[in-house]
């Protein structure tokens, strides 16, 4: 899916996501195609899901956005936890 047909599925909700195509672009995550794995009107419900998918399966790419941002910008953290700019 697209994140556009994620909003339409999801709206004004937390969504956690599988990212299926991605590539960086400066500076920030670009993901083309995702598969959501969950929808949560409550942050901390949505960062559980996150954190237990994560841990499953370090190598597979999660992430997670609000649906009432049409854009879906997300930034690199570096190793450092900073995020690249």
């Amino acid at each position: 899916m697209t994140w556009e047909q994620i909003r339409e599925a999801h709206p004004n909700q937390w969504v956690v996501f599988e990212a299926l195509a991605a590539h960086d672009e400066d500076g920030r995550w670009c993901v083309d195609l995702m598969q959501p794995v969950g929808a949560f009107d409550d942050f901390s419900k949505v960062w559980e899901r996150y954190q237990l998918f994560h841990q499953l399966d370090r190598s597979r790419d999660y992430g997670f956005y609000h649906t009432s941002n049409e854009e879906l910008e997300i930034g690199i953290i570096d190793a450092f936890g900073r995020i690249q700019s």
